[in-house]
């Protein structure tokens, strides 16, 4: 049930809905799950919300886009030549907050090849997590050790 609930979380973080999968992340962590584990489900989960991401842009509705997203054709042309310039590599910081989902959804706009966004967008979003999980562990390991210097 747990890792349903980060997957969720992880899946709602990666789409256009805001959420943050990292707490959920973090707090199994500490629960001894697996790490690996956790880290697969939530790439998974993440990258399958950012797909979706993808493939409204790939519709190229801006009327839509404006009115359910609510960001405008402008602020879609001002970054489009910098991700056009990167081209599908751009895909590979989708994870990161606000302008993540923008590069995507100007990704699928400008109908860069599928599976390649897909697959550096999914890399990136494997690299994050994984940060995040090795990051968590050493962070815990150094709380103890700070504590026992301390005591």
């Amino acid at each position: 049930m747990a890792e349903l609930s980060l997957f969720l979380s992880s899946l709602l973080a990666g789409s256009i809905f805001p959420a943050s999968s990292e707490a959920a992340l973090l707090y199994l962590i500490t629960q001894k799950y697996s790490v690996l584990s956790l880290v697969i489900i939530a790439t998974i989960g993440n990258s399958l919300g950012g797909a979706s991401v993808y493939y409204i842009g790939r519709l190229g509705e801006y009327a839509k886009i404006e009115r359910y997203l609510r960001i405008k054709p402008k602020e879609i042309e001002k970054y489009k030549d910098k991700v056009e310039s990167f081209g599908w590599w751009s895909a590979f910081f989708s994870f990161l907050p606000i302008i993540g989902d923008l590069i995507l959804l100007i990704l699928g706009l400008c109908k860069a090849n599928t599976l390649l966004t897909l697959g550096v967008m999914t890399a990136g979003k494997l690299f994050r997590y994984s940060l995040i999980a090795y990051y968590a562990k050493n962070l815990e390991q150094i709380a103890w050790s700070i504590f026992d210097f301390l005591t």
